[in-house]
């Protein structure tokens, strides 16, 4: 099919500009993701200094080869680094012209177009990753293939051969593609072969699933490496590199012998030796020579090539990184390629009813297992990413372009009638318009409000059965079918203009915003502000880049790419004290910011940003339950309506829950002598505080070790009863242990469950059919444990976002909460996100919890009745920003640990603000530095201090009194307390150390000052 219309051509043209313009418009103004900048970076390591060693991690090394080749020639800089990448995005548009035999003039056409507004596409297309190169080497791939399948002409195995190579050389993604290709025409040639219609050696079909076999067998070695047991990311080790020196050759020669036997009987048409070996040269000449960066990295780069690419990421199959439920791409689809999706699924059954070509390569059937395919592995792989969602609107695209095309086709446009033909096709947007004010509203109020509201809903019902008598009308006059495709047109162009609306919201306004599901493990816009300050320092100092930066691990990405031209940057790593922290402008991560910030808030000046963000995860834990709640809701139908329109999340960026921070700190004199330039906008570090006296109390004792045949994991909390129990939250085991007063071993209980999964998640009945539910007993992750009700253990199973009670014997009582992620508003007073403080009152039978993702705490009952809910997020008074630990005083008065607002706030027993203490020295974010708060009889509050590896001591009036640590705490050590309990008879405090797994006992005093008791 190669004549050509003018005004196709035109609109082929057309494609291209348009592709042109969004792929390359403002491509460097977007600040680098995480996995960006790595890429970045270590492509700038081998374009600088020809240095690049291949690892699985961040895939395969053509992405770093040809992205330093781009910076040889054009420059260093964030679009330079994407150049490539967009220009695949574009070249999409003539590879789809290649299809034109296949769609038909309309079908390539809508497939372009479809292309050209898909969001994630256009989005990835301008991303520095492979995943938009890769499916330019799947169109090419195919096309290969069914041009050899239609004309057995090798030239075409040549084209097909080269997209595979450099497919394996770019993402392991390829395997996918690979099994999803090889598995059609293998399987069709089986099936031709069975019924008698074509002898297997004369199936083409046959030819090219031997020819991906054999092509692809030395990558398998990683499948071998996984079945024996041996470490396939073991890419260092002499042993691992002697072994694949000898098995890549053995399987290479294991193929060349398969394809000669094949090739013996194959006719003249057929695949031939000869023609084998160089399609196998020109297969494994590019791995060879980019794996081991030009023979620089022969054994390495061999083992982490062939053996890594497929066994690594095999071994990431059960890490699931990203946590995300089985339906995540298909709930991608549905926000982000809501047209491409619907005709997808409209495909599908047209390809199921509709009668192939049982001689040629049915192209349709094709794309039907191409897209159900893909979506059952990547839907199947662990690790389930926004980026790839590519490798899924592709076929998707192609798909949904022949259905259309045959709409198109059904609709008869040309000979219907204008006017009932135009309202036909108008017919879908008027009824979104008169239903979307419907979507979630109710009257509200009372009077002529609600009056007033009703008459408007039944305006637009009747408007809605007005359309629909029109429609009835119109499809009389046209005819059914035609008027039924004629629908379909309007709907498919309502949703394609929502679709190309989501494609330039995601790329040119939200680009780097965590408001968007597919900007995720992103850099925030801080980034180039903070940089660009970095810079005006350096200029107005006349430092330029000799100026000194230093940065830690937790602030290293992106970082390292952003810093790349100072040449006397520090990386910190992990130890963050002088003399080295102190360059004249310093980066901290969260992580360690409680350790550095004494060390620096006298003498510099500071401001906060955010570094990296993920997107809202509600939906992780969503059951058809919960979506059938959602849009029964009229809130919750509103709210998500907001988001699909606006990306309206009910969360201000400026606090927004996922995310992940660095501080900047500039010397004071830098910030005097640069005052021009408007950094009076850094905040002042508050005046060093005189640091409290520092103790050492001398440990009673230390529990650790094998309890019930287990070793601790992680302990975080711990607590002591009226009768001197030591209950231990083992967070790691998913367990609780409980200890006499003696620290002898009275029991254990708990198993790991994660409910989001079921019974894939470890969960049991304990009773079968009788009363309890799934789980019931069970734990994931519990952070926090207090004495219950009549002797009982109250635990916060965290991350399934629930309390469990259980008896002094450790049997099963109740439990109450269900698990959200935050991101549901209002928040329903059920939904837990991330509990981890829990403390109970005996005397007024009252449980706190901490729902700390939630940013607020709930009072129950002994039994769960909801009793008070207090907070939310923000800084005042009776706010919290990461609620951790709860202790209750002697005389009822709650204390609560306000992590990030870095205070204690302390409430009467309605919750009504009594005090607040600073607590500065709480300064990170990290995951782990989870403070917890344990009050004596006497009001002596102590208050953990993770990151600084000791214990607060406040006097009752709130003055911080002193700090106590366990032998050989110190900065900078292995030591993390978090989790703290005093057993008063003893004059013990237990103190939790998840990073040793151990829990210590060290002597008390009772006095504030002077901490430590006698031993």
């Amino acid at each position: 099919m190669t004549d050509t219309s003018r005004a196709e051509r035109v609109l082929w043209a057309t494609l291209v500009a348009v592709n042109l313009v969004t792929h390359f418009a403002l491509l460097g103004e977007r600040a680098m993701s995480h996995d960006e900048s790595m890429h970045a970076f270590y492509s700038h390591e081998l374009a600088r200094r020809g240095v690049f060693r291949h690892d699985p991690m961040m895939h395969g090394p053509w992405l770093f080869h040809s992205t330093a080749a781009v910076f040889l020639l054009l420059g260093e800089s964030d679009l330079t680094a994407r150049l490539l990448q967009a220009a695949a995005g574009v070249l999409l548009v003539p590879a789809l012209w290649l299809y034109r035999r296949y769609l038909g003039r309309a079908g390539a056409l809508l497939a372009a177009a479809l292309v050209t507004v898909s969001p994630s596409i256009l989005f990835y297309g301008r991303y520095a990753r492979n995943d938009v190169t890769m499916a330019l080497l799947g169109l090419l791939w195919v096309w290969g293939a069914l041009r050899y399948h239609e004309t057995r002409e090798r030239r075409f195995l040549y084209v097909t051969t080269a997209a595979m190579s450099i497919s394996f050389c770019a993402k392991e993604t390829a395997f996918l593609s690979g099994v999803t290709f090889g598995s059609l025409f293998a399987g069709r040639a089986i099936v031709r072969a069975l019924r008698g219609r074509e002898r297997l050696r004369e199936s083409a079909s046959a030819h090219l699933a031997v020819l991906m076999l054999t092509l692809v067998l030395p990558f398998l070695v990683g499948l071998v490496h996984v079945a024996a047991g041996w470490n396939p990311a073991e890419f260092d080790g002499a042993a691992a590199q002697a072994r694949a020196l000898w098995m890549v050759p053995a399987a290479a020669a294991i193929a060349a012998l398969l394809a000669y036997a094949w090739s013996a009987g194959a006719g003249p048409l057929g695949l031939r030796f000869g023609t084998w070996l160089r399609l196998a040269a020109v297969f494994w000449t590019p791995p060879i020579v980019l794996f081991t960066t030009v023979f620089s990295n022969v054994p390495r780069g061999l083992t982490s090539g062939f053996v890594g690419s497929l066994g690594y990421w095999l071994g990431q199959h059960d890490v699931a990184r990203g946590g995300q439920p089985w339906f995540y791409y298909l709930l991608l689809a549905v926000v982000y390629e809501p047209l491409a999706l619907l005709a997808t699924a409209a495909g599908i059954v047209l390809v199921l009813r509709r009668p192939v070509d049982r001689d040629g390569m049915p192209f349709a059937p094709l794309l039907a297992w191409w897209v159900v395919t893909s979506f059952g592995l990547y839907s199947w792989a662990g690790e389930k990413m926004p980026w790839l969602l590519v490798h899924l609107a592709l076929p998707m695209s192609l798909l949904g372009a022949w259905t259309l095309a045959r709409v198109w086709s059904a609709s008869s446009w040309r000979t219907l009638p204008r006017v009932p033909a135009v309202a036909l096709l108008a017919l879908p947007a008027l009824a979104a318009g008169a239903l979307a004010p419907l979507f979630g509203l109710q009257p509200q109020g009372g009077g002529l409000e609600a009056a007033a509201a009703a008459a408007r809903a039944t305006t637009r019902v009747l408007i809605l059965g007005a359309l629909l008598v029109v429609a009835w009308r119109a499809s009389r006059r046209v005819g059914r079918r035609p008027a039924a495709a004629v629908l379909a047109l309007g709907v498919a162009g309502l949703m394609g203009a929502y679709t190309f609306r989501s494609a330039l919201r995601l790329t040119f306004v939200n680009g780097d915003l965590a408001t968007e599901l597919l900007v995720y493990a992103h850099g925030t816009p801080d980034l180039k502000r903070a940089l660009a300050e970095i810079r005006e320092v350096a200029a107005r100092t006349g430092e330029g880049n000799a100026l000194e930066v230093a940065y830690d691990d937790d602030s290293s990405w992106p970082l390292n790419w952003y810093l790349r031209d100072f040449h006397r940057q520090r990386y910190l790593g992990d130890t963050v004290a002088p003399p080295r922290l102190l360059a004249p402008v310093v980066m901290i991560g969260s992580k360690n910011i409680g350790v550095a910030r004494p060390h620096l808030e006298h003498d510099y000046v500071a401001r906060e940003y955010k570094l990296i963000w993920w997107p809202a995860e509600d939906y992780m834990r969503w059951g058809p339950r919960d979506l059938w709640r959602a849009l029964a809701d009229p809130a919750r139908r509103r709210a998500l309506a907001r988001y699909l329109l606006l990306r309206d999340t009910g969360y201000a960026l400026s606090d927004w829950p996922l995310r992940h921070d660095f501080t900047l700190f500039v010397r004071r004199d830098l910030v005097e002598r640069t005052w021009p330039l408007g950094l009076e906008a850094l905040r002042p570090a508050a005046p060093a505080a005189p640091a409290p006296p520092r103790f050492e109390c001398a440990a009673q004792g230390v529990l650790e070790g094998a309890f019930d045949g287990r070793m601790l994991q992680g302990p975080a909390s711990v607590a002591v009863t009226t009768d001197g129990r030591r209950l231990i939250a083992d967070t790691g085991g998913h367990r609780i242990v409980v200890l006499d007063r003696a620290d002898r071993f009275v029991r254990a209980f708990g198993t790991r469950c994660d409910l989001s999964k079921g019974l894939a998640g470890g969960c049991l009945d304990p009773d079968g059919p009788g009363p309890l539910m799934l789980g019931d007993g069970q734990l994931l992750e519990p952070w926090g444990v207090a004495p219950g009700p009549e002797g009982g253990v109250l635990v916060a199973d965290t991350w399934n976002g629930r309390v469990v009670s259980f008896d002094r014997n450790g049997r099963f009582v109740r439990t109450w909460g269900r698990l959200s992620t935050g991101t549901t508003t209002p928040v329903e007073a059920d939904r837990l996100y991330g509990p981890r403080g829990i403390a109970y009152d005996p005397a007024r039978r009252t449980v706190a919890v901490a729902d700390t993702g939630h940013k607020r705490v709930l009072l129950f009952g002994p039994e769960g009745q909801l009793w008070r809910e207090h907070g939310g997020p923000g800084r005042e008074a009776g706010r919290f920003d990461e609620p951790v630990g709860l202790a209750f005083g002697a005389d009822g008065s709650l204390y609560v640990a306000d992590a990030w607002n870095r205070r204690i706030q302390r409430f009467d027993g309605l919750m009504r603000g009594t005090g607040e203490w600073p607590a500065s020295a709480w300064g990170s974010r990290g995951p782990a530095d989870k403070p917890y708060l344990a009050v004596a009889r006497s009001g002596v509050v102590y208050a953990s201090d993770p990151a600084g590896a000791r214990v607060l001591v406040y006097a009752n009036d709130g003055t911080l009194a002193s700090t106590l640590a366990g032998p050989g705490w110190s900065e900078g050590s292995r030591a993390r307390p978090t989790g703290l309990a005093i057993d008063e008879t003893r004059g013990l405090l237990l103190v939790a150390d998840p990073a040793r797994h151990r829990v210590w006992s060290l002597a008390i005093s009772g006095d504030a000052a002077r901490p430590c008791g006698a031993r």
